[in-house]
């Protein structure tokens, strides 16, 4: 046996998520399809965003200006 305990872990975590996936594969079939009819996913009503909108350029810089770089 020149198998390492390395290779044994690698081995049966890949065949329980294999398990795992297959028992669970409907569900989660399901579960990608209603959040695609969903249509497009957002993280904050509109009434919440119109309300931060004026905020956003503090905090989220806009897509044209680079970002700074990190300080060292």
């Amino acid at each position: 046996m020149s198998d390492s305990r390395r290779n044994f872990l690698l081995k049966s975590f890949s065949a329980t998520s294999a398990a795992w996936l297959a028992a669970n594969w409907p569900a989660e079939v399901a579960a990608a399809e209603k959040a695609q009819a969903m249509g497009a996913f957002t993280y904050s009503p509109a009434s919440k965003r119109a309300k931060w909108t004026p905020w956003r350029p503090r905090f989220i810089p806009p897509p044209t200006r680079p970002a700074r770089a990190k300080p060292r």
